[in-house]
């Protein structure tokens, strides 16, 4: 799933014709009663590789604070 989604990332920004890019940070949000996954990815536009990723929680309690 993670290689079908930085590709498709990439490949959007190479039909429009962007081509001032290299990189491109896609990711997703999962939210769970807990609180929110944040998973995150830097791919690059000329190959579709994945450069960089990270992924993180947090947690409901911290979400509620940040809430104005």
């Amino acid at each position: 799933s993670t290689r079908k989604e930085s590709s498709a990332a990439s490949d959007v920004y190479k039909r429009q014709g962007q081509t001032n890019m290299d990189y491109v940070l896609t990711g997703t949000l999962v939210a769970t009663p807990r609180g929110v996954k944040i998973n995150s990815r830097v791919v690059s536009v000329n190959d579709n590789s994945v450069i960089a990723a990270a992924s993180t929680f947090v947690p409901r309690g911290l979400l509620a604070q940040m809430q104005p």
